[in-house]
């Protein structure tokens, strides 16, 4: 036993010591995970000891995950700057961090990660948000993420939660798949392992997230702290005692298949005690405002700019659409 004890310590160690950083530069300008040029070694993270690097400071260019993808560990949104780009896993597509390895996804920048309908992101171990002040992490989930083991969001209070940002958002269609939500309790304000702002969790309608064993009551009391919501509807809890499963979804109007594109925006400043300026790719043609309990408070046509000195101070949703019918969400905050 002691053998084995020692054999599994040197072999996580290793992992530890000698994984071996990699870099996304995008040096050959395609977009493209699998070009080996597009890292700063010259091949592409593929191995359990190979760390993917997506560091603002480097490259903010969009990479695209375009078939099935192994790698070690993967932090993004770490470094000198904000990774303002999109990493993008395709439809019948998948990234996967494999054992004892874990993924960060906004540990001490900004980064965004959107799986697209019919792509997958899974995780051998846990999965990192906004672990770090000033790390802002953005989960676009249409297709399938699979969390192996802890789901932390501002893991075990590191820092003030208010110095930093974590929105998961589960579309039509999209499968949050945890193995665990909470590791010390069942407290909502110990949720996701960590002081956890209101709303990092958006389930829309049609999307869900399932949990092994009966687990209605932490569901309902992440729902009733605002922790987890479902802006235009009411959260919906359900056990399959045969499956052994909890699953939370929305009664909320299920969304149009065009919104499967995600539309990409910035939303400055926020928070903010006046206007909203809203920076996108393309225009936008109309914008809906959603509170706390999903009911629209405001909602306007062809502006890039709104006014919310009206509203009482909390926070909002707002989901933009472009002139394709494309569709993204994104969390305000009022002061």
């Amino acid at each position: 036993m002691k053998k084995l004890l020692l054999i599994l310590l040197v072999t996580t160690f290793s992992y530890s010591v000698f994984a071996q950083p990699i870099v996304w530069t995008n040096g050959n300008g395609t977009g493209l995970w699998t070009d080996q040029d597009n890292w700063d070694a010259g091949f592409s993270p593929d191995f359990a000891g190979d760390e993917g690097v997506f560091d603002g400071s480097i490259s903010s260019a969009d990479c695209l995950v375009t078939g099935d993808q192994t790698i070690g560990l993967m932090t993004a949104g770490v470094g000198g700057g904000d990774y303002e780009g999109t990493i993008t896993i395709q439809s019948g597509a998948s990234l996967t961090t494999l054992g004892p390895r874990w993924a960060a996804m906004g540990w001490t920048k900004k980064c965004t990660l959107t799986v697209e309908a019919g792509g997958t992101f899974s995780t051998a171990s846990h999965l990192w948000l906004a672990f770090n002040p000033g790390a802002k992490s953005y989960i676009n989930i249409y297709g399938t993420v699979n969390v192996g083991e802890m789901f932390g969001v501002n893991f075990e209070d590191a820092g003030d939660a208010s110095e930093k940002e974590a929105v998961v958002t589960v579309y039509n269609g999209g499968l949050l798949n945890l193995a665990q939500l909470t590791g010390s309790g069942s407290s909502p304000v110990n949720s996701f392992r960590g002081a956890v702002a209101d709303g990092s969790l958006v389930v829309l309608g049609g999307g869900t997230v399932q949990l092994p064993g009966d687990r209605t009551a932490d569901f309902a009391d992440y729902a009733a702290a605002g922790k987890i919501v479902t802006p235009g509807g009411a959260a919906v809890i359900a056990y399959d005692a045969t499956a052994d499963m909890t699953t939370f979804g929305s009664d909320a109007a299920v969304l149009s298949t065009t919104e499967f594109n995600a539309f990409q925006f910035e939303v400055y400043p926020n928070p903010s005690s006046s206007e909203i300026n809203i920076r996108a790719k393309s225009p936008i043609s109309k914008i809906k405002l959603h509170n706390a309990l999903g009911q629209v408070v405001l909602e306007k046509n062809g502006t890039s700019k709104i006014d919310i000195s009206e509203l009482s101070a909390g926070y909002y949703f707002l989901r933009a659409e472009d002139a394709l019918g494309n569709i993204g969400t994104k969390k305000i905050i009022k002061n």
